[in-house]
Parts: C-alpha cells; structure tokens; sequence
C-alpha cells in the first residue's frame, strides 16, 4: 500500500475523473473512509464509497487513522519553498504516515508543482496522458516521483489504457468534460485525399499506357491472348537463371589447392585441368659406375615416380597389365618403355644394363 501518491496530468487529461473513480473503487473495496478537499461539487452521494469533506488540507494528517486523503489542485496548498526553511508539519508528517494507515493522494498538473520534501517521500506517481483529446487515457504509473517528458524514463512505468467514464461527468463538476474534443493531426485528415490521389494516378498510367497500343491491334487482342502472354512472361522469368553472388568465403575456397604442393589442384582449375593424358609407368634397373644397382619408374613425360624399391623390381621382371593401351600396339610387340639418355638419363652418373632371361636366374637384386 503506497502512503503518498501523486497524480498528476494537464487540463481535459482525465486526472481527477479517473482518480476519484479508482480512489472510490479502492475505498468500497477495502471498506476505508475517503476525506477530500478542494474537488469542485463533488457529490459524495452518487459514489460507492463514504466520502467526508474536510477543510484544512494543512491539517490532514490529524484525520482519522486508516483514512484515504484526496487533495485536489494540490500544488497551491503544498508548494515549493525556498531553501533554508525549515520542514512544515505537513510534509513531514508524511514520513510517518504509514504507521497511522494514512494514503494521501496529491492530484496536480506537475509534481515539480509541489514541495520537494514530498516529491523525495513520494511512492507511487500515476500519470494521465490523453492525446489528441480520444475517448481513452493512457495510464502510466511509477514508484516515484517521475518525469513523463522523458522517454527513457517513461519506460519504467507500467501502461494501462483506461476510457473515459461518461458516468461520472456528473459526480463532480469539471469545465474539460464537454469541452474537449479530439484534434487529431493534420495527417490524418490528409489520408482521404492522399487516398484519393492515388487512385487518380493508378487511373492516370493505366490509361496513359492503353493509348499507347494501336487500337487495330487491341481489338484483335483476346483474354485468352493476354492470359497467355502473361503466363509465357511469368514462365520465362521463373526460368530464368539467376546469377550466384559469390562471397568472400566461396572466392577463398575455390582458389585453395586441395593439395598443397599443387597450385593446379584447387576446384578453380577444375574445368582447364581436365586429363588429357594418364601417368603409365615405366620402369628400369641402373647400375652405377661404383656397382650399386637401383630401380627407379618414370611417367611418359620423364617425371619420376616415388616407388619402393621391391615393386619396382617386380614392375621390371612382370610387367604390369596397362588397360587404357589399344589392343593394336600389345600386338605388334611394344615393351616396357626404357628411358633412353636423350630423355633425361645422360646427367645421371649411372649406366643402363638390359639382362637378357637366360641370365634371369643371376640378376643380383634376386639374390
């Protein structure tokens, strides 16, 4: 339960309509007595709640205990003091009102109206914004004093949209019941003719671009043709292909070798890179001026190949099955392709020596 509350709103905003039918509402709820001052003919009779007039707004702490206070217009019986002087009684007695069940409710225009000591005492502020003068209020409350005008602060507070209550027009007397009325923005009464305009220049092309066709021809012209010609234009547009947009990272990627020591061999390459030939094997036992045998294979285009010594040797003595050479070649007798010195072979240090089979069983790399 708040002990001091502010509400506050400008003139026709709804302010003391709305805090006279929440405050009855409270009060009839919670069977408390409600005193108030300053609230132009109210007619306590047409109200729920018992409501009791009182005359000192100074004195209101010295009402009953447990007592709902409502203090119209408040900012001319409590407002701000000059530095210096001491606290009056009304504002401090606010600091203990809790004890006493006191809930004192302070309706003005603007809580910097009041006192300063009470806008620090302040424990719920309920502000009452209606735009435009509309049927509804929009209902803003904080738990302190808060000013509305700034909009990061307004968004603490909690929203509710109440109506305006026809029903108590006549509890009380107020000058802003029938004299509001709404004034909406000028760009709401610009919305007809903008409306309007739109339709005269939708009007407007069409007929612009229908004098543009030979009239023979739009005569000529059935539904079913239209119907066609636009459903052959959507059917082309949606056959379309639509170019890729290529990013950084699909750029980056297509550009990487999938192997590292092979720039040729990352997928941008792919369609330049296609093989032309294939790498088939050719294979031969060298013997070096020191005697030391080895084995090595190389590919049609002289390019050695990384080879165990004992395939090689078996390479050498079997052959192997090549699969991709014409059937007329196995049959006019082509070997094993042996490099020769004018394919690379003279800067080698080693010298080639061909065994014939009768000697097959003395090869040294058999032993």
């Amino acid at each position: 339960m708040a002990t001091l509350v502010f509400r506050t709103g400008l003139m026709g905003h709804g302010k003391t309509l709305n805090s006279i039918k929440e405050i009855d509402q409270q009060a009839s709820k919670e069977t408390r007595l409600v005193y108030f001052h300053n609230i132009d003919g109210l007619d306590p009779q047409k109200l729920k709640a018992t409501w009791l007039e009182f005359d000192d707004p100074l004195k209101w702490y010295e009402l009953p205990d447990n007592s709902i206070i409502v203090i119209d217009e408040a900012q001319r019986f409590f407002p701000p003091r000059s530095s210096g002087t001491p606290v009056p009684p009304y504002c401090s007695e606010v600091e203990t009102a809790r004890h006493k069940g006191f809930e004192l409710n302070l309706i003005t225009q603007d809580f910097r109206l009041l006192d300063v000591h009470l806008r620090r005492l302040c424990d719920s502020h309920i502000h009452y914004w209606r735009p435009f003068g509309l049927k509804s209020t929009s209902r803003y409350q904080f738990q302190c004093a808060t000013d509305f005008g700034n909009m990061t602060a307004r968004k603490d507070g909690q929203f509710t949209r109440v109506k305006i209550d026809k029903k108590y027009f006549d509890v009380y007397k107020s000058a802003s019941h029938h004299n509001v009325k709404a004034k909406l923005p000028l760009i709401f009464y610009a919305l007809p003719a903008l409306a309007i305009i739109l339709v005269l220049l939708v009007y407007y092309l069409v007929t612009f671009f229908t004098d543009k066709i030979d009239p023979g021809e739009a005569e000529q012209a059935s539904p079913e043709t239209v119907e066609q010609v636009i459903a052959a234009g959507l059917a082309s547009a949606a056959g379309a292909e639509v170019p890729q947009i290529e990013t950084t990272l699909s750029y980056y990627a297509a550009h990487t070798p999938r192997l590292d020591f092979l720039p040729s061999s990352a997928p941008v390459y792919d369609d330049v890179t296609k093989p032309a030939s294939y790498p088939d094997l050719n294979c031969g036992v060298l013997k070096s001026s020191a005697g030391a045998i080895s084995c090595m294979c190389y590919t049609r285009q002289i390019t050695r190949v990384r080879i165990d010594p004992l395939t090689c040797f078996a390479l050498v003595d079997y052959g192997y099955f090549d699969h991709a050479r014409p059937s007329s070649q196995q049959a006019q007798g082509q070997g094993a392709f042996m490099p020769s010195a004018s394919a690379g072979f003279s800067s080698l240090p080693i010298s080639v020596s061909t065994v014939s089979d009768a000697e097959k069983n003395n090869r040294p790399w058999r032993r």
